[in-house]
């Protein structure tokens, strides 16, 4: 992940997306 390069606001979108994206593949 490039966390350095993306901004606070920009990284936790990311994250919660990704936890959105495997909450969807293993439900």
């Amino acid at each position: 992940m490039r966390v350095c390069v993306l901004s606070p606001t920009e990284n936790q979108r990311m994250v919660l997306f990704a936890l959105s994206n495997t909450s969807l593949v293993q439900d």
